[in-house]
């Protein structure tokens, strides 16, 4: 029943999408509303399908690459796509930005913004600002969400008295009998659930599940970018931001350790690329004003989160809104111009 009524909503929202779209009201309705508004876009990972099964990120974070090539086609027709000096330049002279101005923004740092996302950012001659977590580049970690799902698929995999005691203690077992296609995404969404647990207890997790295994097989697929990967992007046109040092939610750290997040990950960067460093992307995009004052002190400029919404002048420079896209939000270009408006 609730798959029926998804596909049910998901038809109307096509079918009024593609009717708002080549009636001509959607691009009417883009341009009254982003008057000297700036839309920022969150991308996170550009993946394609046949890999994915490989991978432990959510779904909500995924592109695939030839629709990632066709989502540029069309913003790069539609909109004025400005680089984030730009944008400081905007904000810090309070000048008035060009209507359907638009930042390109990615999350994280995967590798596969290296080896899908960059051709085709050049191909279509676009800049882009990657926020990117330093602790993880040149590294073979992943973040807990990732290792988690890769941990606990090697213990259903295991079979063993010790895996079995774990995954009934963590209520786990209903996966133990699933069959493999349906076993990951149910993994995916154990772990989501996972969120509201300190950083404590997920670490105690993750050594009871190394503990059993050994050490955790991880997937190249989840792999982040080195720092030969981030030279040549950056001597190409894409810019680099923070993403702090461990990815953690620094609403939830104390103030030295959030101190030495933004400055760490800052010099980390700027000793990279020989680059001054002034944006940074909050991890999950917990933000508060006491976040924004240590932000400042650290000499960043600007900041963004993940709320939904455009970019106005008025806003807080150090919060600033953004719109995700992935492959539900922006499954053709009716589907992305109506996610962007608001109107989904």
């Amino acid at each position: 029943m609730k798959i029926y009524i998804y596909n049910i909503k998901r038809l109307v929202k096509q079918v009024l999408a593609y009717s708002l779209y080549y009636s001509g009201v959607l691009l009417l309705i883009k341009n009254i509303t982003l008057k000297n508004k700036i839309i920022i876009l969150t991308y996170h990972r550009v993946l394609p399908y046949r890999v994915r099964g490989q991978s432990f990120s959510h779904a909500a974070i995924m592109v695939d690459p030839g629709r990632f090539d066709r989502q540029l086609s069309f913003i790069k027709r539609h909109f004025n796509i400005i680089s984030s000096a730009t944008l400081i330049n905007i904000f810090e002279n309070n000048l008035q930005p060009q209507s359907s101005s638009c930042l390109i923004t990615f999350d994280d740092g995967w590798e596969d913004n290296y080896i899908y996302a960059f051709p085709i950012l050049r191909k279509h001659s676009l800049p882009a600002l990657i926020f990117t977590a330093t602790d993880y580049l040149d590294s073979k970690e992943l973040f807990w969400q990732e290792a988690m799902g890769h941990g606990i698929r090697q213990l259903l995999d295991l079979n063993s008295d010790d895996s079995e005691k774990f995954l009934t203690k963590h209520n786990l077992q209903y996966i133990i009998h699933v069959s493999n296609d349906k076993r990951a995404d149910l993994i995916r969404d154990y772990v989501r659930e996972l969120k509201s647990m300190t950083y404590a207890e997920l670490d105690e997790m993750l050594r009871d599940i190394i503990t059993i295994l050994g050490d955790i097989d991880y997937s190249d697929v989840d792999s982040f970018m080195s720092s030969s990967q981030i030279k040549e992007m950056h001597k190409n046109g894409i810019e680099f931001g923070s993403h702090a040092c461990s990815h953690k939610i620094l609403t939830r750290l104390d103030d030295q350790v959030v101190k030495n997040e933004l400055l760490q990950s800052k010099r980390h960067l700027h000793d990279m690329l020989s680059d001054e460093i002034d944006t940074i992307a909050y991890p999950n995009g917990d933000y508060n004003s006491h976040l924004g004052e240590l932000t400042q002190a650290a000499g960043y400029r600007i900041g963004f989160g993940t709320n939904h919404g455009y970019v106005s002048l008025s806003d807080d420079k150090l919060n600033l809104k953004r719109i995700n896209i992935n492959d539900t939000t922006a499954t053709n270009r009716p589907i992305m111009l109506a996610t962007i408006l608001g109107i989904f």
